[in-house]
């Protein structure tokens, strides 16, 4: 049977004490990848990049959790008269991995990633445009260059500090007016995954972030309260948050400031 998210957690946290979750966390990575096959040809990512993104190289998964993705973000757009398959909206997916969710738009868009094979996939399989940007900003687009960016299940493995680099460099090169898409853990992931200290940091608002050192990885978690994204930032709005709209993560729709301290910043014009 396959233990509840409680139950992992609890498992995490006494790996942790007894200095063994680096080494279990690598071992249990190679085993899930030894244990997959490719049958797919040149269709999907191998498994190996699957698993990566994705904590699993199950195709079916791959594809199916993609397709909920996109139409997840794309209802999101939606409720602010954005309609993210029409081309003459620039969008960009920002962690786009190995195209989970790219492919499933109807028209090229651009990605980046920090991982330059997992980039090089979408490259020479996917309508687009897809550069490696590095773990700290800025990226390589000009100021204003798009009009909505989302980040799947980026933010949840960031440490508060890197997050709010971020979202300064998104409000460079968002258009004002513009949209960001961001994807959090909400609050059931939290009530599950967190300790009694940490749900109480959670609860008076503040972002936790569990397995900080190993930032930018599925085992580094972070968990926004409600209200928490508007408070990392002077950039935007937050003008939605739908619930577990996206699996067990929520979806913050925020929307670029037209008197943006950004606009002022060297190269934004």
């Amino acid at each position: 049977m396959r233990p509840s998210p409680r139950q992992r957690a609890g498992l995490k946290r006494a790996a942790e004490r007894i200095g063994v979750l680096n080494t279990l966390y690598t071992i249990r990575g190679r085993w899930r990848d030894a244990r997959a096959t490719d049958t797919e040809g040149d269709e999907l990512p191998p498994p190996r990049l699957r698993s990566l993104v994705g904590g699993t190289p199950d195709s079916a998964w791959f594809l199916a959790s993609g397709r909920s993705s996109a139409a997840a973000l794309s209802a999101a757009a939606r409720r602010r008269g954005a309609d993210l398959d029409d081309p003459s909206v620039d969008l960009l997916d920002f962690g786009c991995g190995c195209g989970r969710t790219s492919r499933h738009w109807k028209r090229p868009i651009h990605g980046t990633d920090v991982h330059p094979e997992l980039v090089a996939w979408c490259q020479r399989h996917l309508p687009g445009v897809y550069t490696v940007n590095d773990p700290e900003p800025p990226t390589l687009y000009p100021a204003f260059a798009f009009d909505v960016v989302y980040a799947v299940s980026v933010f949840t493995h960031l440490t508060v500090e890197r997050q709010q680099r971020w979202l300064a460099e998104f409000a460079r090169i968002i258009r004002p007016g513009g949209l960001l898409l961001l994807t959090t853990h909400g609050d059931r992931l939290a009530a599950d995954a967190l300790s009694a200290s940490e749900l109480r940091d959670y609860r008076a608002g503040r972002v936790v972030v569990c397995y900080s050192q190993q930032e930018g990885t599925n085992l580094c978690a972070a968990y926004h309260p409600p209200g928490a994204l508007g408070r990392l930032t002077d950039d935007f709005d937050v003008v939605d948050r739908l619930v577990e709209s996206l699996d067990h993560h929520d979806i913050h729709v925020l929307v670029r400031r037209t008197n943006s301290a950004a606009a002022l910043q060297p190269g934004a014009h």
